[in-house]
């Protein structure tokens, strides 16, 4: 899924993702007298008008999200498309998971 936050920046982005992993999380399914709790992971990145394509950024996104899962699932993880090294984001946020 993908979501288009046009007026949000980074901080309201993540804010955003926040809010909707604190709802999913604070959900209960119960089927057959069992009770289910749900998790979500969130990859966010940028994407800017100008750019000619949103291909760059939904990969991006695809990257923060497969961080988070392998880090324990259940986080949002930003990583901006113009960092010159994402992989220094990742390694922070699987540090800070631990």
């Amino acid at each position: 899924m993908v979501a288009l936050l046009p007026e949000a920046d980074e901080e309201g982005a993540l804010v955003t993702a926040e809010r909707l992993r604190q709802a999913v999380a604070s959900l209960k399914l119960d089927h057959g007298g069992t009770t289910f709790r749900l998790t979500v992971s969130i990859g966010v990145a940028r994407w800017q008008a100008f750019e000619p394509t949103i291909e760059a950024a939904l990969a991006t996104a695809d990257r923060a999200l497969y961080c988070v899962k392998n880090s324990g699932r259940n986080g949002v993880l930003f990583i901006a498309e113009s960092s010159k090294d994402p992989t220094e984001a990742e390694q922070q946020y699987s540090a800070h998971r631990k």
